[in-house]
């Protein structure tokens, strides 16, 4: 971890500099005097005697707290005692002492107990008393940059003077900023459903599809643009093995692989504001190719008969959305819509998240959202599905994420369209868990995991007046999966 103080508690704080921050006086309050009538009653000038009298001890008793405050707040950051400067400086701040110094010794305080996000704010408030200073400056760069909100790091460099930007390199804004790979592999418990001969019995005509297994790569570029621009591309492969039944009066039969293979290219900038406001639209194009049956009549000497071999049909999806995103101290809210045509129909996603770092680093953060989703305008009503996360370090060097989501998550597309789930038989709860281990200390890290799911297969009529609800099959799924994300 960077540090900014040397052993004598103020490697950044030299020359002028300390001597302008840690030793600056304090002004006394001046004390106005009390001109009273020559013609009053007595009784009345006695109370505005009072008054006078109260008036002159609370004048020195509040020029007194100030210079208490701050020769009191400058001994505590003499003597690193950073929660003691803490809980004075904030009870200062409660009683409207407020100025530059103060800020910058509250601000260093939360720095050194590693409470980046609650740091932020107070070298920020030292900026608006002192536009430009480069000490505050600093501190606010690496305060934005230990939390990766790299982008408000980029906007705060970009202020810096000619001889911070010597001292302190360009934080490294490449064209290509980050590149990350991942690899999926689900496998599906359907064995003992499949073997049962009673599965689809009783059915009338249609299909029904059980997912079997499928695997997925997704590949994914962060480019940067200039200070509070970048944008995310990725690439995404899916090949997916299904049980298939179908029945369509004539032929029925079931199939063990039938195939599904998926093309995605998604994309999405983000335009980020000095003040903390991020804007984040996104597309997401799918081209899905599936199988499905085709039915040859047998010719003379073929026996008659009908004969069926696989092809295969073309889908093309998109989803599109918006992210607004704020970070407010301890706090990151977002706000989020999507609208997506998958599988022959209509979807609208609203959602709200928090995002919560108690520590004001990395070490621990939880979250959780609520997301509003509808088909065809609402006409199977809406789906309200929650979300988790959290995430804490059980080492200097590893990290333990867990997160989970519960509901009916059909043709539901979440993380701003990012990952989308378009099957057949859809999602109705799942629980994954992750261990991160970082490289460099730019970010790069690389992650396993493993997601446990259950699945909902329905029966799909060829008849619409037939019920949507025939057949409801339940299952579980594994998924392994492992990437590395490099940042350059």
């Amino acid at each position: 971890m960077h540090r900014l103080l040397n052993n004598t508690g103020a490697s950044l704080l030299n020359g002028s500099k300390m001597h302008r921050l840690l030793n600056k006086p304090g002004r006394l309050l001046n004390m106005a005097g009390l001109a009273l009538p020559n013609r009053i009653k007595m009784h009345r000038l006695h109370k505005l005697l009072l008054i006078a009298c109260l008036v002159l001890l609370i004048q020195p008793l509040r020029s007194q707290s100030f210079t208490e405050v701050d020769s009191g707040t400058y001994q505590l950051y003499v003597e690193k005692n950073w929660v003691e400067l803490i809980r004075t400086g904030r009870a200062a701040l409660k009683q409207d002492i407020d100025y530059y110094y103060l800020r910058m010794r509250i601000g260093i305080a939360y720095y050194e107990k590693k409470n980046y996000k609650s740091a932020q704010s107070h070298f920020r408030k030292a900026l608006e008393f002192s536009e430009g200073d480069p000490l505050a400056l600093e501190y606010l760069y690496y305060s934005y940059l230990f939390v990766r909100q790299t982008q408000q790091a980029a906007l705060v460099y970009k202020g810096f003077t000619d001889s911070l930007k010597e001292k302190i390199p360009d934080p490294g804004q490449e064209a290509v900023e980050g590149l990350s790979v991942e690899y999926l592999n689900d496998r599906s418990f359907t064995d003992d459903l499949i073997a049962d001969p009673d599965l689809f019995t009783g059915l009338p005509t249609g299909v029904q599809i059980l997912g079997r297994s499928y695997h997925n790569l997704n590949i994914r570029l962060h480019h940067f643009m200039h200070p509070g621009t970048s944008f995310i591309h990725a690439y995404t492969y899916l090949n997916k093995s299904n049980f298939y039944y179908y029945n369509d009066g004539l032929n029925r039969f079931g199939v063990d692989g039938q195939k599904v293979s998926q093309h995605q290219y998604y994309l999405s900038p983000s335009f980020t504001s000095g003040g903390g406001l991020v804007i984040s639209p996104a597309f997401h194009f799918l081209r899905v190719a599936y199988e499905v049956p085709y039915f040859s009549s047998g010719g003379p000497g073929a026996g008659g008969g009908n004969s069926a071999k696989f092809i295969n049909e073309y889908l093309s999806q998109i989803v599109g959305g918006l992210n607004l995103t704020k970070y407010q101290g301890p706090f990151r809210f977002r706000l989020g819509a999507l609208y997506s045509n998958l599988n022959h129909a209509r979807q609208f996603t609203g959602s709200a998240r928090l995002r919560w770092y108690p520590l004001g680093n990395l070490d621990l953060y939880m979250g959780a959202s609520l997301n509003a989703h509808m088909e065809d305008a609402g006409e199977g009503g809406t789906e309200l599905i929650p979300d988790f996360m959290l995430g804490y370090g059980i080492a200097s060097k590893v990290w333990i994420e867990i997160s989970g989501a519960y509901g009916e998550m059909k043709n539901y597309s979440e993380l701003n369209g990012y990952i989308i789930y378009n099957g057949t038989d859809w999602m109705k709860y799942k629980a994954i868990g992750n261990i991160v281990v970082p490289l460099t200390e730019k970010g790069s890290v690389i992650y396993a995991g493993a997601r446990f799911a259950q699945y909902e297969s329905r029966f799909i009529p060829f008849e619409p007046a037939q019920p949507e609800d025939l057949n409801i099959i339940n299952y579980n799924s594994i998924s392994i999966f492992g990437g590395l994300s490099w940042k350059f």
